[in-house]
């Protein structure tokens, strides 16, 4: 039996579509929406059979546009350059009563004022994970994904919004308004640069004739309990390596080492380890 709350999300790309994956199997009544309904359906599709995923009843894709009558809450997850453009495309159909939120980690719910002017409450709800492809995304937000949502906006939309993902698995937090800039940057360095940092590692490796699948499969416990580490103490004492020794000539070697293999490499190490010698001088 579906959940009394509908929820049209305007936007069937790796977001889009693992929430509406993810709601549905709540039981939400969710419509997908989509400018390409057929590739939309037939992506969506091939991306269950890859990850063994089933199609929930309630969960249905449609053309854009839509009506929105009866509904309760309005996902735009489109690039953050449409937000405000799809936003405005819709407002003249909105009935006034929804709840209209997006789900960019760097914009605030300023950009939905035109959904404001309607009568629409409105908010940003941005899921804290990673969706690289589809396969990955839907199976990222299946069950025991212990997500985290940060969001701000009007409070009457939040309520709304904190249950519905509370209920879907989401640890929801709600920030300032004037904080997503940072907050997402935040976000960036946690996952983006994790995987630049990790492509420099490996990278490193194969200059040292290591094969790099090998040396990313002896890379996970060492990651693991680093971020154990830190789950217990601050960055500047769960931080050990040479320089938390103390020891300068083994950084000054591997700078030496990576600047006649790989330059931009040996620049990087560089503004790490300055930082890392920022970060001792907090004990």
């Amino acid at each position: 039996m579906a959940n009394k709350t509908k929820v049209n999300i305007l936007g069937a790309g790796n977001v889009g579509s693992a929430l509406a994956l993810c709601l549905a199997n709540r039981n939400y009544s969710v419509a997908l929406i989509s400018r390409d309904k057929d590739q939309a359906v037939n992506r969506f599709s091939k991306a269950l059979v890859a990850t063994g995923l089933k199609h929930p009843p309630s969960l249905t894709i449609r053309d854009y546009p839509v009506s929105f009558e009866q509904t309760d809450l309005v996902l735009l997850c489109v690039p953050d350059s449409a937000i405000e453009s799809t936003c405005a495309s819709i407002a003249e159909k909105l009935c006034g009563k929804e709840v209209v939120a997006h789900c960019s980690g760097a914009l605030d719910s300023s950009v939905l004022s035109s959904a404001k002017k309607r009568g629409c409450l409105t908010a940003s709800a941005h899921p804290f994970n990673t969706f690289p492809n589809l396969n990955t995304s839907l199976a990222t937000l299946a069950d025991g994904h212990n997500s985290y949502l940060y969001c701000e906006g009007d409070e009457a939309a939040l309520s709304m919004i904190l249950n519905i993902f509370k209920q879907v698995g989401f640890t929801t937090k709600v920030i300032e308004s004037k904080s997503k800039i940072l907050y997402h940057a935040a976000c960036v360095f946690a996952s983006n640069y994790l995987t630049v940092l990790m492509d420099m590692s490996l990278q490193t490796a194969q200059a040292a004739n290591i094969d790099q699948r090998e040396f990313l499969t002896a890379c996970q416990p060492i990651i693991k309990a680093t971020l154990a580490n830190l789950d217990t103490q601050p960055a500047e004492i769960a931080l050990s390596g040479p320089l938390a020794r103390g020891d300068m000539a083994t950084v000054n070697q591997h700078i030496k080492a990576l600047s006649s293999e790989a330059p931009e490499l040996a620049k990087a190490y560089q503004v790490f380890a300055d930082y890392a010698a920022a970060m001792l001088a907090r004990t």
